[in-house]
């Protein structure tokens, strides 16, 4: 858990992003369907551009994926439910802790959430349907300007997988890249801080921002939005 410190209007500088949906014709009829979704932890990829790693053992590595993919986790299920409040959606989300606790007492390894069959994840947790993520964080990017105060892209492949079919039935891919001369005169707005408590959530508080806006366009595109 980040601890926030205090609010502070500070200049925020935009990124450029894009975005892609893909959904086969047959994901119209399937996502009606469903009734409880699940998100599992995020696979996470670690670029040449991400500040700090060069100081962590190969060990400590992993540990920083496995946390970083825990929070983005956790974090993308509050959003979500934060969003239903306000635009209710068909399905119901699976808590991140439960997913996490019944994952881990059957004893599924990350490998296995990742590159296992997505039909058996389903059937494990009990859901209709899992939100799957790989995410890169400080993926290297050609730059126009110094290349030591481009930080790199963040960029994410979002697919749900339900219990029937072997292919996702919903794709979404969003890069957010630096773009730190971009919109500079744009107003001020209300900026978290945080403290990081440990090595790991120093080289991740850097990226709130990316992420926030990252899960923030995921939620507006969420498939499973009420008409």
């Amino acid at each position: 858990m980040l601890k926030k410190i205090y609010f502070l209007p500070v200049l925020v500088l935009l990124w450029s992003c894009s975005s892609t949906v893909k959904a086969p014709a047959t994901t119209k009829i399937t996502l009606p369907t469903h009734k409880t979704v699940a998100i599992v932890p995020f696979e996470i990829y670690l670029g040449t551009k991400l500040k700090k790693i060069n100081q962590f053992t190969e060990t400590e590595i992993q540990e920083l994926k496995r946390y970083i993919s825990i929070a983005l986790q956790g974090h993308l299920y509050e959003i979500l439910k934060t969003k239903q409040k306000r635009f209710p959606f068909t399905v119901s989300m699976q808590s991140a802790d439960i997913t996490n606790n019944i994952l881990s007492s059957k004893k599924i390894s990350f490998a296995e959430i990742f590159s296992g069959n997505k039909k058996d994840i389903c059937r494990i947790l009990g859901v209709d349907a899992i939100i799957s993520s790989k995410t890169i964080l400080g993926k290297e990017e050609k730059s126009s300007f110094n290349d030591v105060l481009n930080k790199g892209s963040l960029e994410s492949f979002f697919c749900i997988y339900d219990s029937i079919s072997t292919e996702p039935i919903w794709k979404y891919n969003k890069t957010i890249s630096d773009n730190m001369f971009k919109d500079i005169t744009k107003s001020y707005r209300p900026e978290v801080y945080y403290i990081a408590e440990n090595k790991y959530q120093e080289v991740l508080i850097p990226w709130i921002s990316k992420i926030e806006d990252m899960f923030g366009s995921f939620a507006v595109d969420f498939p499973y939005k009420k008409k």
